[in-house]
């Protein structure tokens, strides 16, 4: 804690949230770590939903330890004087998406830094992401969940009902835009050679693969030139290496084709 002992000190706006995090009573009620909660959008605020690791977690060589602090970063609409910040469900699953990292980030109990957290094997790290993402289609916890904000009455179960239904709409469509991103990511990131590499169009190359692969056509006599969608590709470009998501994906990709799996025998 900051020597004035108050968590808004160490905040880098007010609207930020901080939470001392511990364990329950049945784990020895010890202290876990930091967490901050950076909601709602502001001019110059990072635009999409992330977790930020702020200070990993490790064993010092005196064998005490030093304490994570990560940070959840979205852009939910921000409550009025007369109304609360009322989310959709996709924005739910947005927050419990990034909080499946925080958590990761939090629980983590290594003795080096290098592996804190998220710093795992590159397939995982998606995993307890997805995994809390499934509370958000369970009837009973949307039930716990949502409420009228003005009556305090319960979401009807055949509203949830049809929420749950519609969970798959348009999934073939989300999973070929996932290939595309894939295997343009590995065709740019495995040349034969150098020169191959001086050769590469890419805009023509991501296009024509995304017209490959999904179906979906570019601006007509566009000659696969138009436009520089690769470069709107955050995880690509703006990282430099390939998202995790992209070997995650594949390897779901082909097991369920393998074995022909789906959720009723999964």
């Amino acid at each position: 804690m900051p020597e004035s002992g108050e968590a808004k000190s160490i905040a880098w706006h007010e609207d930020v949230k901080i939470f001392s995090v511990w364990d329950d009573e049945s784990e020895g009620d010890a202290f876990v770590g930091y967490l901050y909660l950076d909601m709602h959008p502001r001019p110059g605020k990072y635009p999409h939903a992330a977790n930020f690791n702020l200070q990993p977690g490790f064993i010092h060589s005196n064998g005490t330890r030093r304490y994570p602090a990560t940070a959840l970063v979205c852009n939910f609409s921000k409550p009025t004087a007369t109304k609360p910040s009322l989310l959709k469900h996709d924005e739910v699953v947005t927050l419990f998406h990034e909080l499946g990292h925080g958590i990761h980030d939090l629980a983590g109990r290594t003795k080096y830094a290098r592996f804190h957290g998220t710093s795992v094997v590159r397939d995982f790290v998606e995993a307890p992401s997805q995994m809390l993402e499934n509370w958000c289609w369970t009837p009973s916890q949307l039930k716990s969940l949502s409420s009228h904000y003005e009556t305090g009455e319960k979401i009807p179960d055949a509203l949830i009902e049809k929420q749950i239904s519609v969970k798959h709409v348009n999934d073939a469509l989300f999973n070929l835009r996932q290939l595309h991103f894939g295997i343009y990511d590995m065709t740019v990131h495995t040349p034969a050679s150098h020169e191959e590499v001086e050769k590469m169009e890419f805009s023509k190359l991501y296009n024509d693969l995304r017209e490959e692969i999904s179906g979906l056509k570019g601006v007509q006599g566009g000659d696969g030139v138009w436009g520089k969608g690769q470069s709107t590709f955050g995880h690509l470009i703006g990282e430099l290496f390939h998202h995790p998501s992209t070997s995650l994906f594949l390897h779901c990709f082909l097991f369920f084709l393998l074995f022909d799996c789906t959720d009723q025998d999964c």
